[in-house]
């Protein structure tokens, strides 16, 4: 985004973001001009530089400069040039610090740490969807954005397959993957690699004595991750991922299955997060 001041002077049009010279500098290098003189400049994205759109004698042209100053510049010296008087090529009196000489020849780094708060649902230890929610922080490599989430699931309880009923509390929940984005604009999306490792407490309940067994739980599988940039920022994801795994089995003196995990489960979500 960029401020426009605009006048008209005379046969003189300029208009300019504020840190470009005023209009009253370019006004008296062109006071022996003739012609009328309109210029627009624009200051363009990610420290590209300017563009100036300048009209004389009713003759567009379109120009990039890498500093408003030389956009000003140009336009004296075309000015001058068609009128065909003298070219007097007076540097503009402007003060231009350091720091935004700097500003206009570096490119601002890109925002390549995320950290979002997910919500969502997964389908790996039972037929039912299990709720989740959890943390989770990204960084940016060159092609690749690598990320580590952890995440909480309220406890559950069903009947098992034994009869009587069993108790599921998630104790741990970590989750890793690596994505590679397509990027256009404010939307990004392509396909991940995720891997993943659980401890769930299992409590059976109905037996003659309580059974709490600690189960592991770890998947890997391919993913797919779709970004878009709400407000600068922040942004909105949207991951689902194919988990595969081992099929651990919970049972009551090693003959009574109570619960068996699926093979393969599904994994959805939404993630909403800051980038800086």
């Amino acid at each position: 985004m960029w401020l426009v001041l605009s006048s008209v002077l005379g046969s003189i049009s300029w208009a300019a973001p504020p840190s470009c010279p005023p209009e009253s500098e370019l006004q008296e290098r062109l006071k022996h001009v003739k012609t009328a003189v309109s210029a627009v400049v624009k200051e363009l994205p990610d420290a590209q530089g300017f563009e100036l759109e300048v009209r004389i004698a009713d003759q567009p042209r379109t120009l990039r400069t890498p500093t408003c100053i030389e956009a000003a510049d140009t336009t004296v010296f075309l000015a001058e040039l068609v009128e065909g008087a003298p070219v007097t090529r007076k540097p503009m009196e402007v003060q231009v610090t350091t720091e935004q000489r700097t500003a206009a020849l570096v490119k601002p780094e890109p925002l390549r740490r995320h950290l979002s708060a997910l919500a969502g649902a997964e389908w790996i230890l039972l037929p039912n969807p299990v709720p989740r929610f959890g943390l989770a922080f990204q960084y940016d490599v060159p092609f690749i954005r690598i990320g580590a989430e952890v995440r909480i699931a309220p406890p559950l309880r069903f009947i098992s397959l034994a009869g009587g009923g069993v108790v599921l509390a998630p104790l741990l929940d970590l989750q890793v993957n690596a994505c590679h984005l397509f990027e256009f604009g404010r939307f990004g999306f392509g396909p991940c690699v995720q891997g993943g490792f659980g401890l769930v407490s299992a409590e059976a309940l109905g037996f003659d004595n309580a059974i709490v067994r600690v189960i592991p739980v770890w998947t890997v599988g391919p993913a797919g991750r779709f970004a878009v940039e709400i407000t600068p920022g922040f942004e909105l994801q949207f991951f689902v991922a194919t988990r595969f795994g081992p099929q651990p089995i919970y049972t009551y003196d090693d003959s009574r299955v109570l619960l068996r995990t699926n093979l393969m489960g599904l994994d959805t979500g939404l993630g909403l997060g800051a980038r800086w």
